[in-house]
């Protein structure tokens, strides 16, 4: 298990590296985004690429849905943690 905070990206997809290789590509990685501006109306919900899935680290997408509604990306803050075979 891994386990870590990591700021988004208004541009795109970001390289999450992990602390330690893991062994193969089948382990799972979850996210919770955190709340940077409670006077917002937001719903964000960071997710990993599934075509950028590797041994040391995974492509995480920071997008959200505004209050307009329309997905758009945010710089906002998030936890992983993931679970896999490493050895």
């Amino acid at each position: 298990m891994q386990w870590g905070t990591r700021a988004g990206a208004t541009g795109g997809a970001i390289s999450l590296y992990f602390p330690t290789t893991f062994y193969n590509t089948d382990y799972n990685i979850y996210f919770t985004g955190a709340v940077n501006n409670t006077s917002e109306s937001f719903i964000y919900a960071p997710g990993y690429d599934l075509n950028g899935k590797y041994t040391s680290y995974c492509k995480v997408l920071t997008r959200g849905i505004n209050s307009t509604p329309a997905i758009v990306w945010t710089g906002w803050n998030f936890t992983w943690f993931a679970i896999g075979r490493w050895k």
